[in-house]
């Protein structure tokens, strides 16, 4: 059994010339042999959202900590002593002594951050972050309200509560956590901060629930991809999409990364680095940089020779994610995966969809490139308007982006669309659609200068999610298809295409789960 170290409780005022590395830091990172790059991290981030205050209180009445501390504690043969601190960050002007008169907006975060040391003379130290939740980097303005980063796209934010001071303050983020390189290992903080931000349970899925499962014993050296997919399944019910990326160009993983993001998702990014060191990340957003030069400049075409087309990942510049070896909320470039560190090399994007899809974004793509190309002239004569005639009017390299939703979320879509005309589609026409699979992969295409300028689309292609490829009719995989004036519903059991003309004239603004105020 260990021996609680007290806490004490305190209220400080952090406001410049107060010192995170020296009056933080260093007074609550006991070892020296710990990375205390996380709560640096964290500390600059709080920074940067002009935090003016942070308390310190024990977190040991919480049952998850405990828990932690036991396991680490049997891991090391018992006998240890350990402390949990919370830390929480405010921007406010009220101090947190005033706790029942915090503003909510002003509440930063929490991080907890466990001091163990274990028995004996030779005894071993190990500082690490247990937890932290942070609100998303934000700019404050004048006025003490948050403006979202430029082009910045959390897809996937867990709802959370965390008590300070007896007072419980709400926020949305993403769920960090570092391992402790004992009990847990990179791939197990990866793992945890995947399945509790967009699986949020009360206490969250912890370290020792997944080792359990798989019946490791410390020390941990790491999970294999058999095991992370095992837990997976097991605590989601649903199994992990992998994609092998050995042997696959690099803008073909992208993209398809880009795709579970999109589609409001997380993914895990297992990649080598220098020495063959095999390394995990959780991905959950992107940025997006409609000014990037090189997708036209330096083409990159997908798809087959004869259906080439812009894959929408190409003006992501960064995706966003946590590492638990150096922090929350760091943005990784594409680049560093593509061109710029060859060591560097994706193994595995392992992507946790609520279900389990036998089609690939990739191959969605690239079966709507294919009906793009094949099926202009069969269609020249059934629309109208001055979208659809620039459409048949020749060919075009399109831009496609698929995102993985559910046929209610699709109508609801084009329910609430208006296209750059005003024009609308009408109750009969989105009546139509109820007839699309459950879940789908919706492939939007668009054309760069609409995509990057108006962040529009022309229509898209429907795929059913949850049926596998037809190698023999590749094209039989549509349900339906929309462009400006047309909409196409196909009977599977007939094999014939309902041909509805609608009253959606336009390009209208592409599919997003998230909403950004600062876009350009």
């Amino acid at each position: 059994m260990w021996t609680e170290t007290a806490v004490k409780e305190e209220v400080l005022d952090c406001q410049p010339p107060y010192s995170f590395y020296f009056d933080l830091v260093e007074r609550f990172w006991r070892s020296k042999k710990s990375n205390s790059l996380p709560f640096h991290r964290i500390c600059t981030l709080a920074r940067k959202q002009a935090v003016s205050y942070l308390t310190i209180e024990s977190a040991a009445d919480r049952s998850d900590v405990l828990d932690e501390i036991d396991a680490l504690d049997e891991g090391h043969g018992g006998g240890g002593s350990a402390e949990a601190v919370a830390i929480s960050y405010f921007r406010s002007d009220i101090s947190p002594q005033k706790i029942k008169e915090v503003p909510g907006s002003g509440f930063l975060g929490q991080a907890i951050l466990i001091n163990y040391t274990a028995p004996g003379s030779n005894a071993a130290e190990i500082t690490y972050i247990f937890e932290a939740i942070l609100n998303p980097p934000a700019i404050p303005d004048a006025q003490g309200a948050s403006k979202a980063l430029l082009n910045n796209y959390l897809c996937v934010e867990g709802q959370f509560e965390r008590t300070v001071h007896g007072r419980k303050f709400s926020l949305r983020g993403v769920y960090y956590c570092q391992q402790n390189g004992h009990t847990h290992v990179c791939a197990h903080a990866s793992l945890r901060m995947a399945l509790n931000s967009c699986h949020v349970q009360d206490p969250p899925v912890s370290s020792k629930q997944i080792n359990d499962l798989l019946k490791l014993a410390p020390p941990c050296t790491g999970l294999s991809l058999g095991q992370l997919e095992e837990s997976i399944r097991d605590i989601t019910g649903v199994e992990a999409s992998v994609l092998d990326c050995k042997g696959l160009l690099p803008q073909t993983y992208l993209s398809v990364l880009a795709s579970t993001v999109k589609s409001g998702h997380v993914a895990l990014l297992v990649f080598t680095t220098a020495n063959n060191v095999e390394h995990v990340v959780t991905v959950f957003g992107y940025t997006r940089n409609s000014d990037e030069w090189h997708p036209q400049a330096i083409p990159a075409y997908a798809g087959p020779q004869s259906a080439q087309f812009y894959q929408s990942s190409l003006w992501i510049d960064h995706f966003l994610i946590h590492d638990d070896n150096f922090g929350p909320y760091y943005t990784l470039s594409t680049r560093s995966l593509d061109v710029d560190h060859p060591s560097v090399s994706a193994q595995w994007i392992i992507a946790l969809y609520p279900i389990s899809p036998k089609l690939t974004s990739a191959y969605a793509e690239a079966i709507a490139a294919i009906a793009l190309a094949n099926w202009r002239p069969s269609l020249a004569t059934l629309g109208t308007g001055n979208w659809f005639d620039y459409m048949m009017r020749q060919d075009w390299q399109y831009v496609l982006r698929s995102i993985l939703l559910q046929k209610e979320t699709y109508i609801d879509h084009l329910k609430t669309a208006i296209a750059h005309d005003g024009s609308t589609m009408t109750t009969s026409e989105l009546s139509l659609l109820n007839s699309l699979p459950q879940w789908i992969w919706m492939v939007e295409f668009s054309l760069p200068a609409l995509y990057t300028g108006n962040r529009s689309k022309l229509g898209e292609f429907i795929l059913d999610a949850q049926t596998s490829p037809n190698t023999g009719n590749p094209l039989a995989s549509i349900a339906a298809a929309r462009m400006p004036s047309l909409l196409l519903i196909w009977d599977s059991i007939a094999g014939t295409a309902i041909q509805q003309p609608t009253s959606l004239q336009s390009h209208i603004s592409v599919f997003s789960n998230t909403k950004s105020e600062h876009t350009w």
